[in-house]
Parts: structure tokens; C-alpha cells; sequence
């Protein structure tokens, strides 16, 4: 039975119809539609994350032609945003489907590879640039004063350090079946929903 649903990812983006049937997933938008059959996907991927004031999710399927299809949402991260119900709609559908019609891919939890390596490149630098910037002071002038740039640069350190190991990519993948992913995202949605909305 075919379902379908429509939602917009992101504030300035153009708002998608995603229809979920047996045979698999089309994802159209003004202009241009793309398909993916269910017996034509490789592997799957959910991720989650939140920068400062927004959140960011998506699951990815990847097809055997190498092909990509993402389906992504961009909410703020305390409030309620109606985008989220009709996103976690069309998750749920998705994971059903992949675990009654493909009960052998598993879905990979967090960030892709290359993401994860850029996000620790970023807090590695943050980390070289906090230690580098005290030595060269130094090494210029012996009488340098560190004490004003030291609010500064144990920001740097504490956001450096923070963002490399949150995204450090020697961490070990970790993968379930979608029905345990889809029960992780209810239980995720329902906590959600119990928290009192802001007004």
C-alpha cells in the first residue's frame, strides 16, 4: 500500500512528497522526482546532530548504482516544528519498509566516514592553532603577557577538544536492524512530545 506524505527539510528549501510503497521510495520536489526500489538498496544510514540553536537528521539509502537518496530534515533544536511530525512519518515508513522488504540491510547509525574525518579535522586544527598561538607569542617577545589571550584560547581548547572527540572517526560503526532503529526513533519521538512546548 502506497503512503504519502509531504514535508519541507529546511527553511528555504522547496517542500518534497515522499511516497513509500512496496516496491519503494520516490522523493519529488518541483522539478524533478527520483526513485529507488527497495531491492535495489545497498545500504542504509540514520544519523542525528545539533550545532548551537538547530538540529539536524536524515536517513540516507544508497542504491546499488551508487546513487544517493537523502531525506533530511533542519529544525530548531528546543520548540515544536510541524516539519518534524510529517519527517518522523516518513522515517517510520521508510524502517517499515526496509524491514519487511529487506530485513537483511542493516542501517548504520551516525555520520558518514568523510563527514566524521571533517568535523575532527576542524576540532584538531581549533586544538593546533590554541597551542601554536602561545608558543609563537612567546617566541616573538620572552615578556609577552598570556594572560588576556587566555580566555580566548582555552575556548579554543575546550571547543577544539570537544568537537574532536565527539567526531573522532576511529569509533567503532555501530549498526541495527530497522525495526531497532525504528523503535530508538519512537521512543525518541514519544520522550519528545512529553516535554512541555514553548509558548
Amino acid at each position: 500500500m502506497d503512503e504519502t506524505f509531504t514535508y519541507k527539510p529546511a527553511l528555504l528549501a522547496d517542500r518534497k512528497t515522499v511516497t513509500v510503497s512496496d516496491e519503494g521510495i520516490t522523493v519529488a520536489s518541483p522539478g524533478r522526482s527520483d526513485s529507488l526500489a527497495w531491492s535495489a538498496v545497498q545500504s542504509a544510514r540514520y544519523w542525528a546532530m545539533g550545532v548551537k540553536q538547530h538540529a539536524f537528521q536524515g536517513i540516507d539509502l544508497k542504491g546499488s548504482d551508487g546513487r544517493l537518496m537523502k531525506i533530511h530534515l533542519t529544525s530548531p533544536a528546543h520548540g515544536y516544528d510541524p516539519e518534524m511530525d510529517s519527517f518522523f512519518k516518513i522515517l517510520g515508513a521508510c524502517l517499515t519498509a526496509l524491514g519487511t522488504h529487506r530485513p537483511d540491510v542493516e542501517i548504520h547509525l551516525g555520520q558518514r566516514k568523510s563527514s566524521l574525518w571533517a568535523m575532527f579535522s576542524i576540532g584538531v586544527i581549533c586544538l593546533l592553532f590554541a597551542v601554536a598561538i602561545p608558543m609563537v607569542a612567546l617566541a616573538m617577545d620572552k615578556n609577552v603577557s598570556l594572560e588576556r589571550g587566555g580566555a580566548p584560547i582555552a575556548v579554543m581548547l575546550l571547543f577544539g577538544g570537544m568537537i574532536a572527540w565527539q567526531f573522532h572517526p576511529f569509533q567503532k560503526p555501530l549498526s541495527l536492524a530497522a525495526k531497532d532503529v525504528l523503535k530508538l526513533v519512537e521512543s525518541a519521538k514519544q520522550s519528545d512530545d512529553t516535554k512541555p512546548q514553548e509558548t
